[in-house]
């Protein structure tokens, strides 16, 4: 994949939340989901986890990302609290296996922080775009150099 300038990382993350927030909260529910991520040394994704708040004041832990990867080569995500989403693991699995190419900040060692409230219809079909702009390989790459014989 190549970067296009319209996705970075705090932007996808946000894209990821919002196409999978119907699996974590009832539609229409009032209430916040967000991640919390931090950066290693490295630029790579040291941390993350997903929050969810239903009742104002409480938040319970949905799913974390711990930066190492399983034994089996995936990123380690574990979910909390009888929370489960495929959809949300497949988004965020593909977002930390891709993280360097994405556009971020510079800062190391930061703590970031991306909140979804309900969204629109429109927000929701703008994310999907975007997903699914990112995991299309780039339309536009240089063609590839063919051998002809003189």
């Amino acid at each position: 994949m190549t970067l296009r300038p319209n996705q970075n990382l705090d932007q996808m993350l946000e894209a990821v939340l919002i196409v999978a927030r119907d699996d974590l909260m009832q539609a229409r529910t009032p209430g916040l989901v967000h991640i919390k991520y931090r950066f290693a040394e490295d630029h790579s994704i040291a941390s993350l986890q997903v929050w969810a708040s239903e009742t104002r004041g409480r938040w319970l832990l949905v799913c974390e990302y711990s930066g190492a990867d399983s034994a089996a080569g995936s990123p380690n995500l574990a979910f909390s609290n009888g929370y489960r989403s495929d959809l949300l693991t497949q988004y965020l699995d593909f977002v930390i296996e891709h993280q360097s190419e994405f556009a971020r900040a510079p800062e190391l060692y930061r703590d970031s922080l991306v909140q979804v409230q309900v969204p629109t219809e429109n927000d929701k079909a703008r994310a999907l775009k975007l997903v699914h702009e990112a995991q299309t390989p780039n339309e536009l790459q240089e063609p590839a150099v063919l051998a002809t014989a003189s």
